[in-house]
């Protein structure tokens, strides 16, 4: 979550001193920003006895969020994450994966399918505020998408993080999950 807050930041400073000939011309090349909404489903395995009974593996809601730049109209880096919503026990929990990425268009303009992978830090914070811990870890994310429309693009991903509690690291949890957004990138 921290990273993504310094990334809006840091989108901030660099849409606010960039000019606009090289920014959101409708050219991939160049700066870019990105947010999207969609729905995802997560799988837990604990390396624990004191694990949750019960994980809620239902489908809920996502988000995703990026900043980035692009090298060509095929080729773009980007810092940004997705997350999601679920329960842990009946306890409202929040997952993200977020950190440094990539995509590569198979065609120069719109319509065009692409792939998308990023590298970086993942979160679980269950809990209350009082009662709030996270567990954090390295995490990656793979998908698939479709730019369907200029800027509109429909992406399926899969991403896997192994986190650890941050007072007792024997403790481990496995995450899987796999997110379906829409999202929208201007350029």
């Amino acid at each position: 979550m921290k990273l993504l807050k310094n990334a809006l930041l840091v989108t901030s400073l660099l849409v606010a001193t960039t000019s606009t000939a090289f920014a959101f011309d409708g050219d991939r090349k160049g700066w870019q920003i990105g947010i999207g909404i969609g729905v995802h489903s997560a799988q837990l395995d604990y390396t624990t006895e004191f694990a949750p009974t019960n994980v809620e593996t239902q489908t809920k809601l996502a988000g995703a969020f990026q900043v980035g730049y692009g090298f060509s109209n095929r080729i773009t880096g980007f810092i940004g994450g997705n997350g999601g919503s679920l329960a842990v026990d009946g306890t409202p929990s929040t997952l993200t994966i977020a950190g440094f990425g990539g995509t590569y268009y198979l065609n120069d303009s719109t319509p065009s399918f692409y792939v998308t992978g990023l590298f970086g830090q993942a979160s679980l914070t269950i809990g209350e505020e009082e009662l709030e811990f996270a567990d954090k870890g390295p995490g990656w994310l793979v998908g698939v998408g479709y730019e369907v429309t200029h800027r509109l693009h429909l992406e399926l991903s899969h991403s896997q993080a192994e986190l650890t509690a941050p007072d007792n690291v024997a403790n481990n949890t496995l995450v899987s999950t796999s997110f379906a957004t829409a999202k929208y990138i201007w350029y």
